[in-house]
């Protein structure tokens, strides 16, 4: 239990539930893996891309480091997601602005091509009287056809943009109350995650376990001394909830088998020297 605390301290998390814990006297539960509780549409087992296209806040700096370096990562892969990547309003708001403005570039390409169409059908007359020549026509039918394939393009990128701000949109509403999620990838794989939220406030752990239980279909959760949560160990895979944090209320769900603590522990003890040397070094 030792090593689980100091991996909660060293990666900034509460401290995590083992396979090998359980409450004491608490009901055997044989939910396997697969029946694991989705939360918010996170699921265990799901893919680094399956994770990442729940999360429509993110950045085109995030897409070219933090998600690539889970998806090219090998052991124990962890990331945090806050306000900006789950709530989106920066998201939606950018993918509106991009619509607005390929719906107005489009109004100017479709009147470029009636002005090229006309030309073109223009020309088609005038070779016939023999007033211009084919090296002409084909030129105008050259900038017909242009314009043709702005505009479908156009139309295209317009498509896909609509589809992100459905998506950015859905993002928003899927996260609504929640303050942060935290992930957890082994080889690829999504192994634990967390997540906290917001209010509303509860009476008592008991009345927030419950209530995890009833809406996740659970069993009931009992109290685990060891690790001071209320908790519930499957045949294959936990789920811990926690009230009284820093953060707010929250819920763990791991898989097992376990991860390798002690890879976590290494990754930990670096990210706590790379944040106690950015410390040193800061200036206001």
């Amino acid at each position: 239990m030792n090593r689980i605390l100091l991996v909660a301290l060293l990666l900034g998390s509460p401290p995590m539930a083992t396979a090998q814990t359980g409450p004491a006297g608490a009901a055997e539960c044989k939910l396997t893996l697969s029946q694991a509780p989705v939360i918010r549409g996170i699921r265990l087992g799901m893919s680094v891309n399956q994770a990442r296209a729940l999360f429509p806040g993110e950045t085109e700096v995030m897409r070219r480091t933090l998600w690539q370096r889970i998806s090219q990562g090998s052991g124990v892969q962890t990331v945090t997601l806050g306000e900006f990547q789950l709530h989106a309003e920066s998201a939606v708001f950018s993918s509106k602005g991009n619509l607005a403005s390929a719906e107005a570039n489009l109004e100017r390409d479709k009147v470029d091509l009636l002005n090229d169409e006309s030309e073109y059908n223009r020309y088609q007359q005038l070779v016939e009287r023999g007033i211009v020549n084919k090296s002409q026509l084909d030129a105008a039918k050259l900038r017909y056809d242009k314009s043709l394939a702005v505009v479908a393009s156009q139309q295209k990128k317009i498509n896909e943009l609509r589809a992100t701000v459905h998506n950015a949109q859905l993002g928003k509403e899927r996260f609504a109350g929640v303050k942060s999620v935290y992930l957890g990838f082994l080889d690829g794989q999504l192994s634990f995650f967390m997540l906290y939220y917001d209010d509303p406030e509860w009476s008592s752990k008991e009345q927030f376990a419950s209530k995890v239980a009833e809406a996740l279909n659970l069993p009931a959760f009992s109290w685990d001394p060891l690790i001071e949560m209320m908790a519930l160990k499957c045949q294959g895979f936990s789920v811990n909830t926690k009230l009284h944090d820093q953060e707010g209320p929250r819920i763990f769900v791991m898989s097992h088998p376990q991860i390798d603590f002690d890879e976590l522990l290494r990754k930990g003890a670096g990210e706590a020297k790379e944040k106690e040397r950015a410390r040193r070094v800061f200036k206001p």
